[in-house]
């Protein structure tokens, strides 16, 4: 009855109440830690967590692994992050990056995600998050989870915007505290066993700017999510990386194998094609054809293309064209500006990736108007091989390690 009277009020009445509730309080126990998740223990206790978290309430099935795995969670595209204290993870939350996959919630939200992303919006859903029992009643570790996502999207995997589905419940809490607003129809959700739901997104620069200081303005210390979500410090560990890359890949073959193949089953499961596109994300960095499924599908003719954060110049016929890299591989690139050259056009691309500078031939084997999903630009092939690109690409595959927070105050 209470909650039904509740929504009796206006959406921004409601929202306002639900900040004024707000108290937030640090975490001071020094064995709490955030985190992505980069080791089989960690991840599957994640998963675990997840599995109990979702099973518990009807979101799932129980499964006999006991764990909660998806296709998005064999990609690179995907980060898991969570919250340990000591060697127990108390809370989890999944990042997926836009993909040749896409996102869970295209099944039902593919015209909402399209439009953004003909808008060139890089665009990274957040999902599958569960906080254990004993830590959710004061809400501080999903709201340290929020501030770890805000930060790692932004400042390491290059994204502008958060897409998320939460049931209709749910709307008025990430709306009055966030400013996420809501984007097509209340569906029912396959992607969590038909519960009701609703997609919302949130311009995370516009956030940063805007929506929160104005949401904020003027709220006391212990109400104020604005200074606490870009300022003030945190039990936070990010990864120690560089050379514009945009992804923290931290599967191997023997991990693939562990949970896709012994505890899960999930590969047996999955079509030639979702197969495909796993084994192209990991074929210049290991051997597949020890894992089951991977081992025997066949390779994606296209290669995998890391998403990256580049300034790139195009030169051809003595003019240059400025613009940046979206996504490379070794064999190519995705230039993204508004004035793309021809199908067939040659230039040189030039651009710098760690301490290495390139100069490549190439040549336009498509090009995006923006029209259909996906930003202005053309789809590039290199006209010769540089083995340099192939071991930096390698290099970022194999070298993801944690750092100490940066100082949010001053970056």
């Amino acid at each position: 009855m209470k909650n039904a009277l509740f929504r009796l009020f206006p959406a921004s009445f409601r929202q306002s109440l639900i900040r004024r509730a707000l108290r937030i309080r640090p975490i001071d126990d020094p064995e709490i830690q955030f985190k992505i998740a980069t080791t089989t223990e960690e991840l599957e206790t994640a998963y675990r967590l997840l599995h109990d978290c979702y099973a518990g309430v009807g979101l799932m099935d129980p499964h006999f692994s006991g764990l909660r795995c998806t296709v998005y969670s064999a990609l690179p595209y995907t980060t898991t992050i969570i919250a340990k204290k000591g060697s127990q993870v108390i809370g989890t939350v999944s990042l997926i990056k836009d993909s040749p996959l896409g996102f869970p919630s295209d099944k039902e939200y593919r015209k909402e995600n399209d439009d953004y992303r003909r808008e060139g919006r890089q665009i990274a859903e957040v999902s599958a998050l569960a906080v254990h029992a004993e830590f959710r009643k004061d809400h501080r570790i999903s709201l340290y989870l929020m501030k770890y996502l805000n930060w790692y999207a932004l400042h390491y995997m290059g994204c502008d915007m958060f897409c998320i589905v939460v049931h209709p419940r749910a709307r008025d809490f990430y709306a009055g505290l966030f400013g996420f607003v809501q984007n097509g129809k209340t569906v029912k959700y396959g992607f969590v066993k038909g519960a009701l739901a609703a997609h919302m997104t949130l311009d995370l620069k516009a956030a940063r700017e805007r929506i929160m200081p104005e949401l904020y303005a003027g709220a006391p210390a212990e109400r104020d999510l604005n200074e606490f979500i870009y300022r003030g410090e945190s039990p936070f560990v990010y990864p120690n990386r560089g050379l514009g890359c945009v992804l923290d890949p931290v599967m191997t073959p023997s991990m693939l194998t562990y949970f896709f193949v012994r505890r899960t089953q999930l590969f047996k499961t999955l079509s030639p094609a979702e197969l495909s596109l796993i084994r192209s994300s990991y074929n210049l960095n290991f051997d597949l054809s020890g894992v089951p499924y991977l081992g025997q599908a066949e390779d994606d003719r296209r290669q995998f293309r890391y998403p990256m954060k580049l300034r790139v110049a195009l030169i051809t016929e003595g003019r240059g064209l400025i613009g940046r890299i979206r996504d490379i591989s070794a064999g190519g690139l995705f230039f993204e500006g508004e004035r793309p050259l021809p199908v067939g056009g040659k230039c040189e691309v030039l651009f710098r990736l760690g301490e290495q500078q390139f100069r490549l031939p190439a040549v336009v084997r498509w090009v995006s108007s923006g029209e259909r999903a996906g930003p202005p630009g053309c789809g590039m092939e290199f006209l010769v091989k540089d083995v340099r690109l192939t071991e930096m690409l390698r290099f970022i595959h194999h070298n993801v390690e944690i750092i100490a927070e940066p100082n949010l105050a001053t970056a």
